[in-house]
């Protein structure tokens, strides 16, 4: 693991773009994007869900749900910061990212709301909070 720690803040709310900046030079990555809190249904367990990048957090309390998802984040800015530039924007587009026209350094992603979204998650009474993640 690098020096770095990688501070991440949940923000009550949801934006309509997710962003994303990565300086490999300086090994520095930001980014706002989606997130989505619930309560499982099954195990009654929190979810925080990062959409952008498909990765979660989980536990018994928010507490323990936030800590895991930090684990996570820390580790995708890590693995991302660690790949060259080419594999980069590889792995970036892979994940439905796209480059902003005259910043190199910048990336964006769309994302959609359906009617059915809700569909996916095991969410007790389909409740799930939708908030933004800034690192």
């Amino acid at each position: 693991m690098s020096d770095k720690v990688v501070v991440a803040k949940i923000v009550k709310g949801q934006q309509e773009e997710d962003t994303l900046s990565i300086n490999l030079n300086k090994g520095i990555i930001k980014f706002k994007a989606r997130l989505l809190k619930y309560r499982d249904r099954d195990t009654r367990q929190i979810i925080y869900f990062i959409p952008a990048f498909k990765i979660t957090g989980y536990g018994a309390t928010e507490k323990k749900a936030k800590e895991m998802l930090d684990f996570s984040v820390e580790e995708l800015s890590e693995h991302l910061l660690n790949l060259s530039k080419q594999k980069l924007d590889v792995e970036l587009k892979a994940m439905g990212w796209r480059n902003v026209p005259f910043a190199h350094k910048q990336f964006s992603q769309m994302f959609v709301t359906s009617d059915g979204e809700l569909e996916n998650y095991n969410a007790v009474a389909d409740e799930v909070e939708h908030l933004t993640l800034q690192v």
